[in-house]
């Protein structure tokens, strides 16, 4: 087992990644290439983001998950079980859909958290939600860009062995086109709250169903793709100039798709390490 105080400050440094510039869309690729270490990577990051404004209880994790013996009550145990819903073992070897779905979410809230692209800068990117099959749109990236605002709504999918990515990568991209401004509608209500403080944030959230719909030059979509496929990835974002015709300037249609070998054991690892700490 990797030493989870041993790991990296960033998600990034467990990745090769490859940078593609198409005529009208980007996209990423990228592997890890420390797979034990990717897992209790996002072991860290989930229960983090997990146990938000109950900080005593990722450090009681962590204290159970590098075996110092922290005596642990019936209720701290429930709590923090109750905090790991979806991720327990559910009695079988194999996994599902949903805890997939959801690793293949915080992939990408870790990658889209440190992204250091050209150009801009990452204001805010909104959390993944507490569960994969809450409504609402998967992720949102804020970013400055000179002295202008602009986000991208992404829709993340992870990809079985049946079938080709890039029909994973249009089955996304349909939903987002389909369902982009009652996502950001739902967002901009139960965000505001949230950046209040910052009222030119605020504003900005306020403005984001418009500018989708508008195709605003703030506003673009991305679709991020995790999988265990080996074969087809490299043109799977083919089809993604076929959608969302009012967003076609310059990055407003962007793509990540990451490979890892056999992700459905993956997911079931990372959902092992975080019942080692409960």
């Amino acid at each position: 087992m990797t030493n989870i105080d041993d790991l990296p400050a960033r998600f990034h440094d467990l990745f090769s990644r490859e940078e593609h510039a198409e005529d009208r869309y980007t996209w990423s690729h990228c592997e890890p290439h420390s797979r034990d270490e990717a897992v209790w990577w996002l072991a860290d990051l989930i229960v983090s983001l997990r146990c938000g404004a109950l900080p005593d209880y990722y450090d009681l994790w962590r204290s159970n998950v590098n075996g110092e013996g922290v005596a642990v009550t019936p209720t701290q145990t429930r709590v923090l079980q109750t905090l790991a819903t979806n991720l327990l073992p559910g009695g079988s070897a194999g996994t599902n859909d949903h805890e997939q779905g959801l690793v293949a979410e915080h992939i990408w809230f870790a990658l889209t958290r440190e992204t250091d692209a050209a150009g801009r800068t990452l204001v805010r990117v909104e959390e993944p939600g507490w569960s994969v099959t809450d409504q609402g749109a998967d992720g949102l990236a804020v970013f400055r860009i000179d002295d202008d605002l602009t986000f991208r709504l992404w829709e993340t999918k992870k990809h079985d062995a049946e079938g080709k990515v890039g029909d994973t990568v249009n089955r996304a991209c349909r939903q987002l086109d389909s369902n982009g401004i009652a996502y950001l509608a739902r967002m901009s209500k139960s965000t505001q709250e949230a950046v209040r403080d910052d009222d030119e944030l605020a504003r900005f959230y306020a403005r984001m169903p418009d500018m989708w719909g508008d195709g605003d030059a703030g506003s673009g979509a991305g679709v991020s793709v995790t999988t265990s496929d080996q074969t087809d990835w490299d043109d799977c974002f083919a089809g993604l100039p076929k959608y969302f015709a009012e967003h076609a300037g310059d990055r407003q249609r962007e793509g990540l798709i990451t490979r890892i070998p056999e992700f459905d054991k993956f997911a079931i690892a990372v959902r092992e390490a975080i019942w080692k700490g409960l």
